[in-house]
């Protein structure tokens, strides 16, 4: 179970009075944290609804909201990393895995003051002794410099290269998934390293299916058509007829991946995806 134990809190938005939505501007990710904790206090309260959401960006610039798919194949959104509403005086406390090299803190207009801190939340994977996260520890270990801006390896954009697809997944039909694609590892002076967890940025720039497209990460123990089988739901992004980017992170199933849609009344939908690892 995830819990501070060693970790520690840092102001990341002070004292601060809203008369408009708002966002913390960029923020780094904690130092060798899988997981982190965000707390976002209302100290004084006049009238407003107060949302906070963490979102995410690979350089710092651009963010975007994460998803995390459809609960148990229904087609009902699971919640992104957004916190309850709140409007009154109180205290919101939300885990998030860390998705990326870089974090902001939104909130929504009202009249109110608040504050933000956060912390790691969860400093190493269970039974892993190696630095996990978007951290700036063992890159002496595997022999690479780390990228700015304090992400230990730098993401790597268009991994998954421009694909349009105009049908639901087939299994062995490859016009109905992108590429087959293995999952990247860390350069190592002797051999690569595997990863067991890494972020996803979808990118479809285009897309007019008629009933929401449902994107999936499909998995491949030998990279070839004909092999590639569905996770669980958490590896699915929410349904939608219109050009989107959103953030996932994900546990690693099998040496090989790809993005197929599963769901939805076809049309048209072309899309990249961008990748980084996020835990050892």
């Amino acid at each position: 179970m995830p819990g501070p134990g060693t970790a520690w809190l840092d102001t990341v938005v002070a004292s601060t009075v809203v008369s408009a939505s708002g966002n913390s501007g960029v923020l780094t990710t904690p130092y060798s944290a899988q997981q982190m904790v965000v707390i976002a206090s209302v100290t004084a309260y006049t009238s407003g609804t107060a949302t906070f959401e963490v979102q995410w960006s690979f350089d710092g610039i651009n963010f975007f909201s994460a998803d995390q798919g459809t609960a148990g194949g229904t087609g009902t959104t699971q919640l992104k990393d957004t916190f309850a509403n709140l409007a009154a005086v109180g205290t919101l406390y939300k885990v998030v895995p860390v998705r990326a090299p870089y974090y902001r803190v939104t909130w929504t207009t009202g009249a109110y003051t608040m504050n933000v801190q956060a912390g790691p939340a969860a400093p190493t994977a269970s039974g892993n002794a190696a630095p996990d996260g978007f951290v700036l520890g063992a890159t002496s270990f595997i022999g690479q410099l780390p990228a700015a801006g304090g992400a230990e390896y730098a993401p790597q954009f268009t991994y998954v290269p421009s694909t349009t697809l105009s049908a639901a997944y087939v299994q062995a039909t490859p016009a109905t998934m992108s590429s087959i694609l293995a999952v990247p590892t860390i350069p190592g002076e002797v051999e690569n390293m595997p990863i067991n967890r890494m972020s996803l940025k979808l990118n479809v720039t285009a897309n007019t299916w008629a009933v929401g497209a449902v994107f999936e990460v499909l998995w491949s123990f030998t990279g070839i058509a004909g092999s590639t089988w569905h996770g669980d739901p958490t590896d699915t992004f929410a349904g939608a007829t219109a050009a989107f980017t959103s953030i996932k992170e994900l546990v690693i199933k099998a040496p090989y991946f790809a993005i197929a849609i599963t769901a939805g009344t076809p049309g048209s939908a072309t899309f990249t995806a961008d990748i980084a690892p996020t835990c050892l």
